[in-house]
This record gives structure tokens, sequence and C-alpha cells, in this order.
């Protein structure tokens, strides 16, 4: 159902976090900031 979601929204990004369920925030904390940190800096 994500990659639907994504795909129906322009310009959307799809980021699965393979290593975690439902709070990748905190099961890959380090891979959710780099993400984070990523669109903020595209975003800017």
């Amino acid at each position: 159902m994500s990659r639907e979601l994504a795909d129906a929204i322009a310009g959307s990004e799809l980021v699965v976090f393979m290593r975690s369920a439902h709070s990748p925030f905190v099961e890959e904390a380090a891979t959710f900031e780099a993400v984070v940190a990523e669109f903020l800096e595209r975003s800017n």
C-alpha cells in the first residue's frame, strides 16, 4: 500500500526501513536521522 500511495503523490519519495517495524526513529535511529536530514537539506 505504501508504494501505491507514493506512486500517486507527485514528487514523493518512499523510504523503506528494513530493520524496523512501526518505529524506525527508535529502531534505526541513525538511518532515520540521515534520511530526515537529507530531506531537510533538499527542502531549503
